[in-house]
């Protein structure tokens, strides 16, 4: 099992044989300063460390997320669903 910020793929290694596995980027875009945002699959959150910031990207294996910018104080806002897809890079608007 390969975890790249808590998302899993399970791989099968053959000797002799190169195996290559593609993780795509999620990113979300904004004119806020400092703020960061997370990405989950249900409740449970996909990152293996603090939170990036906006306009700072993630690795994450292929899957829909849903994208929660963190207000602070305000608590967390919703920007939807994100589909990351291998090799990819995947950008969700503030």
């Amino acid at each position: 099992m390969v975890e790249v910020n808590r998302t899993q793929r399970k791989v099968e290694i053959e000797a002799g044989k190169k195996t290559i596995l593609l993780t795509g980027e999620l990113l979300v875009e904004s004119n806020r300063k400092g703020n960061s945002w997370i990405p989950k699959q249900g409740k449970e959150t996909k990152l293996a460390a603090n939170p990036p910031v906006v306009n700072s990207s993630v690795a994450l294996f292929a899957g829909t997320y849903t994208v929660y910018l963190n207000l602070g104080v305000g608590g967390l806002k919703s920007l939807g669903e994100a589909e990351v897809k291998p090799g990819k890079k995947t950008a969700v608007k503030d």
